[in-house]
């Protein structure tokens, strides 16, 4: 099956910092398979907060979260909310 991805610019004033970064690894972890975020020409596995934090996207910064895996389209959903604003961080 093809994998699942959604193109997202980050809401957050700051930009993607530390506590997001760690909100989104966490709920990337809930994936039974992977997932990645790209930007600014790089890939990152997104259960790790280190390599998201490596992407050094700002607000308004544009991404792509990809999950491998159909059935994480809830997890894929969920750090779009996160990113968009729809969610809390």
């Amino acid at each position: 099956m093809p994998a699942l991805k959604q193109n997202i610019i980050i809401a957050n004033p700051l930009g993607l910092h530390a506590r997001p970064a760690a909100q989104l690894a966490q709920t990337a972890q809930m994936a039974h398979g992977a997932v990645y975020i790209y930007a600014n020409n790089r890939k990152a596995d997104a259960k790790e907060v280190l390599e998201i934090l490596s992407l050094g996207c700002g607000r308004n910064g544009r991404l792509i979260i990809e999950v491998e895996d159909p059935q994480d389209s809830a997890v894929l959903k969920k750090m779009c909310d996160q990113l968009s604003g729809e969610t809390p961080i």
